[in-house]
């Protein structure tokens, strides 16, 4: 079993139901089912007031719940808890350099606090891992597949690899981490002075810019994502849903947006996968194709209108509107809109 880090925040409500479901697997070979026990595990607690704004995004109570809880389910686990509020990307580096610097594994798998994955979440997982393992053209996995498509559609194609969006339940080769890291050093010491939701957003698309990539969003998984396309790697997913997302109140979505999009209705997949076809030429060209796609003409306008239309900027960002058009206009081939000039 590969080493796990849990991106922990206050949602302890999340947290425990999470984590239970990682200390519940099993694993089924040739119809038999056994236990599949974690063997080493870390919660990367973040704290609750940002060092740079001073704004408190949680009380000490929930913080101290949330460890609680981790301590609770994986006593043999290990605790790195910030004294002060650092942001999901720092926190997520640290998680990072733990598995790959300190415990130096040829794969990680990372949790945030709000994904619920089935029985066979980890076994399956572990295979989308040895394939990318086998396979340099592979960066990130994950197996929290469709969650869209109804159970019976599901069970036509189950292993059929999709393109990866979300940044859940996902596994990471140590390879794919050193070819990122240079991009991603870059990206963490931008953003290192500022709150990460009030980020230096002039900076981070002229940094996009000189990366030959549209203005994405600055979400923390977008950027890694990106930065994984940038070096000719593919995320893969499955089609099946093995995992149940259930964070319908956080950073990046409130339950409106939860419920728009449908994920308290995921019908999780209930089997493992447990057969990982290599992945083709012809799939790797067209998954290359659709994410350089993406970085040359994000939807940057229309994510902006949506961040708005839902409450998002507004909760979490203050004057997000007017902050994002005028690093928006600095872009010197980006229109009004937010499309790339051919």
């Amino acid at each position: 079993m590969w080493p796990i880090a849990i991106i922990g925040f206050a949602r302890p409500q999340y947290l425990e139901q999470t984590l239970t479901s990682l200390a519940n697997q099993k694993r089924r070979v040739n119809g038999a089912v056994d236990e599949l026990a974690v063997e080493r595990i870390a919660l990367f607690q973040d704290g609750a007031v940002n060092e740079h704004s001073g704004e408190r995004y949680a009380t000490d109570a929930e913080v101290a719940e949330d460890v609680a809880v981790f301590r609770r389910i994986f006593p043999k686990g290990e605790v790195f808890q910030s004294a002060v509020n650092i942001g999901i990307a720092a926190n997520v580096d640290r998680a990072e350099r733990w598995v790959f610097d300190e415990v130096k594994a040829d794969a990680g798998i990372f949790f945030e606090d709000d994904l619920v994955g089935n029985k066979y979440y980890l076994q399956s997982l572990c295979g989308m891992l040895d394939l990318a393992l086998a396979d340099k053209r592979i960066g990130y996995v994950s197996c929290y597949g469709e969650h869209r498509l109804c159970l019976r559609l599901q069970e036509r194609t189950p292993t059929k690899y999709i393109p990866l969006v979300h940044h859940w339940g996902f596994g990471l080769t140590r390879r794919q981490y050193l070819m990122s890291k240079p991009y991603v050093d870059v990206y963490l010491e931008l953003i290192s002075q500022h709150d990460y939701l009030r980020p230096d957003l002039k900076g981070i698309f002229e940094m996009l810019e000189k990366w030959e990539m549209g203005p994405l969003l600055p979400a923390q998984d977008v950027i890694r994502g990106a930065i994984c396309c940038k070096t000719g790697s593919v995320r893969l997913n499955t089609t099946a849903c093995l995992g149940k997302y259930i964070g319908a109140d956080g950073t990046h979505h409130t339950p409106r947006v939860y419920d728009r999009l449908r994920y308290g209705k995921t019908e999780v997949y209930p089997r493992p996968i447990t057969t990982f076809p290599p992945l083709t030429d012809t799939q790797y060209q067209e998954f290359r194709e659709r994410q350089d796609k993406w970085l040359r003409n994000d939807l940057t306008w229309h994510a902006r209108q949506w961040m708005i239309g839902v409450g998002l900027a507004e909760r979490n960002w203050p004057n997000f509107e007017v902050e994002f058009d005028r690093a928006l206009g600095v872009v010197s081939n980006i229109d009004p809109q937010g499309r790339r000039r051919i």
